[in-house]
């Protein structure tokens, strides 16, 4: 992670820790997705393999971007850079949404899903 400066949490769940980074050379903001690995068994560690390559492999202007995956063996720790999306995720949008009692517009649905 020498290569990333950590900025802020952002979310935690136990699948791990996710944070806002920059990296250092250009100043580009990002996503970390922290994950121990070290108490994992070895089915749920060929899983997180599993979900790297998928990520890596997904093109999509619509799916967030994989970036990057460091793995630091002395931690037992994998981070996987992401893209960092600065008007939040699905998730964010449809809380916000019902909070506000508002709706998605139909349009932005179907180009989300298509």
């Amino acid at each position: 992670m020498q290569k990333y400066k950590f900025i802020s949490q952002i979310g935690k769940g136990s699948f791990g820790i996710i944070s806002k980074v920059q990296r250092i050379k250009d100043e580009k903001l990002f996503v970390s997705k922290e994950m121990f690995y070290g108490k994992m068994s070895e089915r749920e560690k060929k899983q997180l393999v599993a979900e790297v390559n998928i990520l890596q492999s997904l093109k999509h202007p619509y799916i967030v971007q994989y970036i990057d995956r460091i793995v630091d063996q002395k931690r037992q720790k994998i981070y996987i850079i992401m893209e960092y999306c600065k008007g939040g995720d699905m998730r964010t949008l449809l809380k916000k949404c019902k909070r506000k009692n508002d709706f998605i517009n139909e349009d932005v649905i179907w180009k989300v899903f298509t």
